[in-house]
């Protein structure tokens, strides 16, 4: 049997990726009117597998990060600076 891309043994194959998500954001806090900016590119990565029990019967698992973007803003409502920002991801 010839293997595949990603293929460990016979019955195991593993998967990885990664993705950029590049972004550029605004801040205006309606609260106190405060502004803040925030500009980042963070890489998200993710790993996954199968297994096959059977011919039949196989189980797989992943895990990977995901990306949420700050809002740019603290529980209070100012608009938070770069730095603030980061800090809190």
């Amino acid at each position: 049997m010839s293997r595949t891309c990603g293929t460990v043994t016979d019955r195991l194959t593993v998967v990885g990726g990664a993705r950029i998500d590049p972004y550029w954001q605004r801040i205006v806090s309606n609260n106190t009117g405060e502004t803040g900016r925030n500009i980042d590119a963070p890489v998200n990565d993710r790993i996954g597998g199968r297994y096959c029990l059977t011919d039949m019967i196989a189980v797989h698992a992943n895990w990977g990060d995901s990306f949420s973007l700050n809002t740019g803003t603290n529980r209070n409502g100012p608009a938070s600076d770069r730095k603030r920002a980061a800090a809190t991801r």
